[in-house]
């Protein structure tokens, strides 16, 4: 046989390794039924950035401002307590702190103004209740229900519905979302300020604690920050990832209730996100239908849920969804009640960062994604 030929009559040959195949099982779990899962980073995110300036503050506070009205504190301080001066303990070592009673309640002043300024953006002396229009989280919220209305559009339309491109991009000029969104932005800061308060109650308490028995400034510090931490920072993230999935159920909710009242009847069933992270509780859940006034307040089913709601177009899939269609419809209903149609919110209302004020699918530049 000639070289570089090959005889077809030779048996092929076969490559039998000695070591063990193995196979790699890959599985696939089921997206995130929000498609929130970045908005909820980038909320978590901001508030790590906010009490990190906060535990920032408190340690330049107690520590190198003598908030705490003990002796002068050495300019170099060791962990252990050696570089206060001689005098700043007394005869069991314990730390002096002449006017404690002062000073705790003079620190603890300090602290809820620097918790509102930093966590919250509330300039001293700015009511409380009009702060919640204009609260840097609303944008994250604002973000999440827009999702919300996107996905519904086009989960109506593959549940067999008509939707128009303009009854999605429309969505915040109606009543039944600028109003419901307002809430949402009013519940998500109210809860986030009760989150300072009850963190600054505890801080109190361990502050007292420290002082009375005597603990030096450093290891006083070292509990306070713990307990921003622990107390503050974890409840404050807890609601953070929360109201993201409240504000997108309340969203998809809303926009069918809006087909139902054009004609397009609508049910809503649970999605989990079909993973191994999912509860037993949500678990029970899935593939479940309920009534739109049934399932209002079910999603979240619990911190850190992140199940959403389906529809199930059970009649009415021969109705188009648009603006033109529903908006005269809405302003009629106002003059029926007696009220003069509402303006749309402009970018005031909500804050110059929110996505919807520069069209559908655009995201903040430094908000959520």
């Amino acid at each position: 046989m000639r070289a570089g030929r090959v005889d077809i009559t030779a048996p092929p040959y076969v490559h039998r390794s000695t070591r063990p195949r193995t196979y790699r099982i890959q599985t696939f779990a089921r997206p995130d039924p929000t498609l929130t899962g970045r908005i909820r980073e980038r909320f978590v995110a901001e508030l790590r950035r906010r009490f990190a300036r906060l535990l920032a503050a408190i340690t330049e506070q107690i520590e190198k401002e003598n908030a705490l009205g003990g002796q002068p504190i050495a300019i170099k301080v060791m962990a252990d307590g050696s570089g206060f001066g001689a005098d700043s303990f007394d005869h069991e070592g314990r730390f002096l702190f002449p006017r404690s009673a002062d000073a705790a309640a003079e620190f603890m002043r300090w602290l809820r103004r620097q918790a509102r300024k930093d966590i919250l953006s509330i300039t001293e002396g700015a009511a409380i209740g009009s702060s919640s229009r204009t609260a840097w989280s609303n944008v994250y919220i604002d973000t999440a229900y827009q999702r919300g209305i996107r996905q519904a559009g086009g989960n109506l339309k593959r549940g067999g519905a008509k939707v128009a491109e303009s009854w999605m991009r429309s969505a915040f000029n109606r009543p039944i979302h600028a109003d419901r969104l307002g809430l949402l932005y009013s519940r998500t800061f109210t809860e986030l300020y009760d989150v300072t308060e009850v963190m600054a109650r505890q801080l109190r308490d361990t502050l007292t604690l420290g002082m009375a028995q005597g603990r030096n400034p450093i290891d006083i510090a070292r509990d306070v920050r713990d307990r921003v931490e622990k107390v503050g920072f974890a409840r404050a993230k807890l609601i953070a990832r929360t109201e993201i999935i409240s504000a997108h159920a309340e969203a998809t909710l809303n926009a069918y209730e809006e087909a139902g009242v054009e004609g397009v009847e609508v049910e809503a069933e649970w999605s989990t996100a079909g993973d191994d992270r999912v509860c037993e509780e949500c678990a029970g859940m899935e593939g479940r239908v309920f009534t739109l006034a049934d399932a209002r307040g079910m999603i979240p089913a619990h911190p850190n849920c992140r199940c959403a709601f389906l529809p199930k177009v059970i009649g009415g899939s021969g109705i188009t969804l648009n603006w033109s269609r529903i908006a005269p419809r809405n302003h009629q209903t106002e003059r029926r009640r007696g009220n003069p149609p509402r303006a749309v919110p402009g970018p005031h209302a909500h804050g110059s960062a929110c996505g919807h004020h520069r069209g559908w699918g655009a995201e903040p530049e430094t908000g959520p994604g």
